[in-house]
């Protein structure tokens, strides 16, 4: 028959072990809320480009608002409840930076997940002019 010391014990372990469970899952469950995040900006990120690129001709203001808007509805349709900002930048890129509430955590209150996408849009003749200095061998 097991002592009571020896129950202790075994009690300890349990909860121990009961704890260390609780704390791996939480992890993962981080870990995958910010890949899921990441996507989701990086995926934005790329739509916004791909707006910038198609209407780019109608000045860079409109060709920035059409960017932030097919961004911001990338994040709005597979993102409930987080922060939101989305940048075009003058130099044709478009950042998306998102953060969710604060994740909650095994051994007390948990940290915001945020994340940034980034995307920039070349035009074709820059994307030539890139390739063709890729191209030429150095001396």
């Amino acid at each position: 028959m097991p002592t009571k010391s020896r129950l202790v014990f075994l009690g300890f372990m349990f909860a121990g072990s009961a704890l260390l469970a609780g704390a791996a899952a939480q992890y993962l469950t981080i870990v995958s809320a910010r890949s899921h995040l990441q996507e989701v900006a990086d995926e934005a990120a790329i739509s916004g480009v791909l707006a910038l690129a198609s209407s780019n001709d109608r000045g860079r203001t409109t060709a920035q608002h059409k960017a932030a808007i097919a961004a911001g509805n990338i994040v709005t349709n597979r993102i409930n409840g987080a922060w939101v900002s989305i940048t075009p930048g003058d130099d044709l890129t478009i950042s998306v930076r998102i953060s969710a509430p604060q994740q909650p955590h095994v051994l007390g209150r948990g940290e915001p997940v945020e994340v940034v996408g980034k995307a920039r849009y070349i035009p074709p003749e820059q994307e030539q002019y890139a390739q063709a200095r890729q191209s030429v061998p150095s001396e």
